[in-house]
Formats: structure tokens, C-alpha cells, sequence
């Protein structure tokens, strides 16, 4: 709801159609490489290094040395080549959008508003979830009228008591004064008829507890 840029338009920019708060941050279409470097920092704390690699390039990310000119123009490569395939990736997704020269102008890691974004042609309407919602009800033919249920994933089930210490779990292996204080675990002894109850089935139940030492 308030950024969808880089990664996360990279994801979606082939979807059928975008939509976006007004003043969520989208686009940075773009590549970044970071590679942290650590060799001045270990030379003045006197901290070295001895490796054995099997060729000049097994090292390339270890952060104990500099780029030298011939890994910068590598990892230039690379990148060029990933930015190139983000823009192709924008062009075959944005209707509005067909030229991957010009794209530059949009691109390059600019980033936007939502509201500027469907200016551009970088999303397709503005709004938020329930107009999402809607919009996909229209794709997919369901009447704007018909009501419909929305499961959200991943499901979380509410923290509760019952299943805590339901007879079949593995927690039910600890002893309860070893996780309440000793006046409410003495309490919660009786939660042992809990599976019991919850079973669903009638049950002739007396009202105290015998324990016979």
C-alpha cells in the first residue's frame, strides 16, 4: 500500500492491471549491485587474510579486497544486461508503453506517486484494495452486485488457551508451574478436562477435583 518499487514492480508489472494507492512510491526501475568492502578497514585493525581459491574469480564478492577494473566491468555487465531485461519486462506489460529506448526517461531508478505513476502509464487506475477487488470482479465477469467472500492467506489462527495446553499437543509435556506462577498453575490443573469438554459430546462432570496423594 505505500511501496511497490523496484523487486515489487518488477513483480507486477506484467500483471493485467496495476493498481495503486495515490501516494504509494512505484517504479525505480532499475538495477542495483552493493558488494561491502572491509580491506582498508582490516588493514588498520592488522587483521589478514591467507586463501586458497581455485581460480581469479572465486573470490569476486569477498568483501577483503577492491573491485579491480576488470570485476567492475563484469559486474557492469551484468547489470546492464538484468536493467535491459527489467525494461522489455515493463514494455511487454504496459500497454501505454512501447518504446524501450525511451523508457529511460521513466526508468533508471526514478521513482514516483501512485497518482504520477498512472500519468505515465506505470500503473492502470488508482485506489486501494477494495477497488482492486472490484476491478477484478469486473475481469472476471462476477456482477458488482453478488457478494463475495475474501480469504486472506496466509490464515493465523487466534492464540488460544484451549489449544495451548490441548491434550495432544508436545507442550503439554512441560509442567505448568514451570510456565505460570505456582497460584495459577495450581488454577489451571483443572484445564486438563478441557479436551473432554471440547469434544463436543455430553458430558456428567462433578464440580471439584479429587487428587489422591
Amino acid at each position: 500500500s505505500d511501496v511497490a518499487a523496484s523487486g515489487g514492480y518488477y513483480i507486477g508489472c506484467e500483471a493485467d492491471k496495476i493498481i495503486a494507492d495515490p501516494t504509494t512510491i512505484t517504479g525505480s526501475i532499475g538495477v542495483i549491485w552493493v558488494r561491502l568492502n572491509f580491506s582498508n578497514l582490516l588493514k588498520k585493525i592488522g587483521i589478514s587474510f591467507d586463501g586458497i581459491k581455485s581460480n581469479d574469480n572465486a573470490d569476486f564478492a569477498s568483501s577483503s579486497h577492491l573491485l579491480s577494473n576488470k570485476e567492475k566491468e563484469k559486474i557492469l555487465n551484468v547489470i546492464t544486461e538484468e536493467y535491459n531485461d527489467f525494461k522489455q519486462k515493463v514494455i511487454d506489460g504496459r500497454p501505454q508503453l512501447n518504446d524501450i529506448d525511451s523508457l529511460d526517461d521513466l526508468a533508471l531508478g526514478r521513482i514516483w506517486s501512485g497518482k504520477k505513476a498512472k500519468e505515465l502509464g506505470l500503473i492502470d487506475e488508482t485506489g486501494g484494495l477494495f477497488d482492486a477487488i472490484e476491478l477484478a470482479k469486473i475481469d472476471a465477469g462476477i456482477d458488482m452486485n453478488e457478494n463475495i467472500n475474501i480469504e486472506e492467506f496466509p490464515k493465523q489462527n487466534p492464540f488460544s488457551l484451549f489449544n495451548f495446553l490441548d491434550s495432544e499437543s508436545s507442550v503439554t509435556a512441560l509442567n505448568l508451574d514451570d510456565i505460570f506462577p505456582e497460584d495459577m498453575s495450581k488454577k489451571l490443573e483443572t484445564l486438563d478436562l478441557l479436551p473432554v469438554i471440547m469434544d463436543n459430546e455430553l458430558q456428567l462432570l462433578m464440580p471439584y477435583k479429587i487428587i489422591l496423594d
